[in-house]
Parts: structure tokens; sequence; C-alpha cells
């Protein structure tokens, strides 16, 4: 994620698996907080793994820190047998699956609900 990253619009990056926030490219106008979902440790035993993840616009005081409401996005991706991601730009949430053969993202359902 951190090398993806560094290639990217992010200042900072936060994450359990680094003790502190990683400046990235100062200046930049967002931050990200990202986290593994159930580790690395299943990688070798065909488990699925993912990532959590909160965009938020950088700010000069505690950039990483912040918030719900200032995030621009947030959501899931799991890699698997079919990597699969949910995501919210704050209007709704969305399910895509990639399609290996574009390596693009495909919407496969809008507006995501808990049943009430």
């Amino acid at each position: 994620m951190t090398n993806a990253l560094k290639s990217s619009p992010v200042a900072w990056m936060g994450s359990e698996e680094d003790e502190k926030a990683v400046l990235l490219n100062q200046g930049a106008p967002i931050v990200v907080n990202i986290d593994p979902l159930d580790g690395s440790s299943n990688i070798d035993t065909n488990v699925s793994i993912g990532t959590i993840f909160s965009i938020l616009p950088s700010k000069p005081a505690s950039p990483l820190l912040q918030p719900g409401r200032n995030q621009l996005a947030a959501g899931y991706v799991i890699y698997g047998p079919q990597t699969g991601m949910v995501l919210t730009l704050g209007e709704g949430t969305h399910k895509f699956w990639l399609d290996p053969r574009n390596g693009e993202f495909l919407l496969v359902k809008a507006n995501v609900q808990v049943p009430p």
C-alpha cells in the first residue's frame, strides 16, 4: 500500500502496522488511513484478506485524527478468489467486483443497505 500511495496525491498514511504516520507527499491534498482485515498471517491459509480505508482531506493539525464527518470516502477491499470493494463517497454505499480480464472494478450493486 505504501508504495502504491507514494505515487498518488496522498500527503500522509496511517496504519496500525506503523507506529507513526508516514509522510508520503508533503503538501498533497488528502490523507489515507488503512488497516488490514484478518491480517497478513492468513495469506498462506488461502483465507480471504482485505483492507479497510478512510480518505480524508489533508489538514495541518493532526491530519490523520479527524472526525468521521470529514471523510471524503471510506470502504474496504477483499482479496481472494474474487476481489471485491465496498465504497462510499458520502452518497450511498456501492459494491464492486474486479474484472480480471481488464483490471476494472464493475458496479454490481448500488445503494447497498442493511435491511430494517
